[in-house]
């Protein structure tokens, strides 16, 4: 079991590695841009770890350049809610006054994520009594039944109807 998990965990640390044409060709103020655009801590160091066994060193400067800009750039109240309601969380990237406009915004975001999250949760339920009551429905074709079987079948198709109807009414309400 070990040796599964170590085999999995290299195949996976092998997969996030760059290669050495990688980080020869890497523009560093643009990955430092994008990783601040990402909302991502600052990341030179694990840059730093990749490209160092293939002989290449970060440009920090130039990837703290293009960071910071990056940064500036989705430290806005408009990405607050952006990332907020496609639920990406916040990894505390934002400084100042920029933090507090980004946290309201993402803060909103973020309701209208768990709303959608709610909603989903509510549609597969719905799927899910659907298919249950149908499943339901063959069974009680079935003359072979019990009368206490078939009872209690009727009954639980009674409560899942019941539990639709409560679904229909809360997703009428959120519409």
């Amino acid at each position: 079991m070990r040796l599964l998990i170590t085999v999995l965990s290299l195949s996976l640390l092998a997969g996030c590695a760059i290669t050495k044409e990688d980080c020869a060709s890497l523009n560093w103020q643009q990955q430092g841009l994008e990783d601040g655009f990402k909302g991502l801590v600052a990341r030179s160091g694990y840059w730093q770890a990749q490209c160092q066994q293939h002989g290449y060193k970060v440009d920090n400067s130039a990837y703290s350049k293009g960071w910071a800009e990056g940064n500036r750039q989705y430290c806005t109240p408009e990405q607050g809610y952006r990332n907020g309601s496609l639920g990406n969380h916040y990894q505390g990237v934002c400084q100042g006054g920029a933090k507090d406009d980004f946290m309201r915004s993402y803060e909103r975001g973020w309701k209208v994520y768990e709303r959608n999250q709610y909603r989903e949760s509510l549609y597969d339920r719905q799927r899910d009594i659907r298919w249950r009551i149908s499943e339901i429905d063959d069974r009680l074709g079935d003359d072979k039944l019990s009368h206490k079987t078939r009872d209690h079948l009727k009954w639980e198709r009674d409560q899942l109807i019941q539990e639709s109807m409560h679904i229909d009414s809360l997703l009428l309400r959120m519409m």
